[in-house]
């Protein structure tokens, strides 16, 4: 058989496939539409209560609703408990990155073990940077093209993306030697914050993505001019005992103190996404830029104070009140139906 008798034998037997779904779907649409039309006949000729009909309405809903559903969601996704538990198996190296997450401190892990940008592994023991979605954040896959894989796949680790993992606040980094599985201490990691000592400010993303390779620890952070406006950042300084800690953690709050003397830009290991995330310094709002091509920064003036970060989308907020407007005229539907019954009735 050549590939275009092959080509015309797939889409027949496609267009076959399509065929009985349809026909069994109009089948089924059929069914319920006689049941609904003959209760409502019975109904007319009063041979049924209406409370009878309401209740075959319900039953033939639910079973309308139950067996759509069951083409997409059946007993062939569920897995056993014990599968599920052990979806991954965990290794002597994740037991050693996991034990400082035990005694509560915020890091990530680098998992060399898989591709770290396509494995569900390392997101299942730990907090990662990586792991796998059919949609991935645009800056974080430039990024990690840029300076984590070369033509061989994944790269090595060298100076350049060290100071990119470090930023990412990847403490540990878990691979394969001649001894088996190691978690191996990144020393560099920076954090969940730090302040930066000087600015490198460019005008593209080409030049923001490049001078990531300029990176040394917490001396400089790469910011692009406009960003820099956004903020009214002139100059930065960190002395030596300037702080950033993050005292409470939460997927959608996030709270540090900081104590520096003077005013200067604090970079914080959290990706920038500006529809939603909001910041406060003592209690007043205060803008977030983008620096280092994909992190948040604020300029944070000279003392101690609490900076606080939270997620609130105006989508959110939004839905949320048509929701509740839709929720009240319901209610009040309902209860106009109910007085008007109880009015007649009376």
């Amino acid at each position: 058989m050549d590939s275009d008798q092959l080509g015309i034998g797939f889409v027949d037997a496609l267009r076959d496939d399509r065929f009985e779904v349809m026909r069994a779907d109009a089948l089924r649409s059929l069914l319920i539409v006689g049941v609904i039309a003959g209760a409502l006949f019975l109904l007319l000729k009063k041979k049924l209560s209406e409370n009878l009909v309401l209740v075959i309405a319900g039953v033939v809903i639910l079973f309308d609703l139950v067996s759509f559903d069951m083409n997409y969601v059946n007993s062939d996704d569920y897995v056993t408990a014990s599968e599920y538990d052990n979806a991954h198996r965990k290794t002597p190296a994740d037991d050693i990155a996991m034990k400082d997450a035990q005694a509560g401190d915020h890091y990530r892990v680098y998992d060399l073990l898989l591709n770290p940008f396509n494995s569900g592994r390392a997101p299942y023991f730990h907090k990662s940077i990586g792991g796998y979605h059919g949609a991935k954040p645009r800056r974080i896959q430039e990024l990690s093209e840029f300076y984590l894989f070369d033509d061989n796949g994944i790269a090595p680790i060298g100076r350049e993306n060290i100071e990119i993992l470090s930023m990412f606040n990847v403490r540990y980094v878990i691979d394969t030697e001649e001894t088996g599985y190691v978690a191996k201490e990144n020393p560099m990691a920076m954090g969940n914050a730090w302040f930066v000592d000087s600015l490198k400010t460019v005008s593209s993303d080409n030049e923001e993505i490049t001078g990531l390779s300029e990176l040394n620890g917490n001396q400089l952070a790469v910011i692009q001019q406009s960003q820099k406006e956004l903020l009214d950042l002139t100059t930065t300084h960190a002395d030596s005992t300037a702080s950033i800690q993050l005292v409470d953690y939460d997927t959608q709050r996030l709270v540090y103190r900081s104590s520096n003397t003077q005013e200067a830009l604090a970079v914080f290991s959290e990706m920038f996404y500006p529809y939603g995330w909001k910041a406060t310094i003592d209690g007043s709002e205060t803008p977030i830029a983008r620096v280092n091509y994909t992190l948040r920064g604020i300029k944070v003036p000279a003392g101690s104070h609490e900076i606080v970060m939270s997620f609130e989308p105006q989508v959110v907020k939004t839905g949320s009140k048509i929701m509740l407007g839709s929720n009240i005229m319901l209610l009040l539907i309902i209860l106009g139906g109910l007085f008007y019954t109880f009015k007649k009735d009376s």
